[in-house]
């Protein structure tokens, strides 16, 4: 199952690089601006692309009652929510960096980054990293301080300019990997 759900889940984040790199190359206005929106579209991108297949399919499923049950069905809302991060990295290909992120848009972005970050929580606590620095624990909670954070950031995205939400999230999701 694990392979079933890497190879869903690499196809699902190299359709998000197809849709940022299909931007890239159809000039959409001002050179700096559209730059700008490709290189945060590909750097939320690949940062979860880092968190799934560093964390999550670098680690081994704990041999205590029940880990498996939780890690099989955690990878639902988790490859739901990576498939729905693409349709957001593609939407925000659509904002105007000068003016506030459209709310629907803002929202998405926010919501399926925190569903993912929040899944890979709740895959994390059943697993055991291999080569790991930091403790099983310290992941977790760093995983679900971030769900809340980017949440936060959703919530107040509205009263800052498009650049600067995403901004905010490409750094909160490049955080991600730091931490790893």
């Amino acid at each position: 199952l694990s392979e079933r759900y890497g190879l869903l889940t690499i196809i699902v984040l190299g359709e998000s690089c197809v849709k940022v790199l299909s931007y890239l190359t159809d000039n959409h206005g001002p050179a700096t601006e559209y730059l700008l929106q490709g290189f945060f579209g590909l750097m939320i991108t690949c940062c979860i692309w880092w968190l799934y297949f560093d964390d999550v399919a670098g680690s081994k499923i704990r041999e205590q009652r029940g880990a498996w049950i939780v890690w099989l069905y955690g990878h639902l809302p988790l490859t739901m929510a990576i498939t729905a991060s693409g349709v957001a990295v593609k939407k925000t290909l659509s904002f105007d960096f000068a003016l506030p992120a459209d709310d629907a848009y803002r929202w998405l972005v926010a919501a399926t980054l925190a569903l993912t970050f929040f899944s890979v929580g709740i895959v994390d606590s059943v697993t055991e990293r291999r080569q790991s620095e930091l403790s099983d624990r310290s992941r977790v909670n760093v995983r679900l301080f971030s769900a809340l954070a980017i949440l936060l950031l959703g919530q107040i995205g509205a009263s800052m300019s498009a650049a600067m939400f995403l901004s905010l999230v490409a750094i909160l999701c490049l955080a991600q990997v730091v931490f790893d």
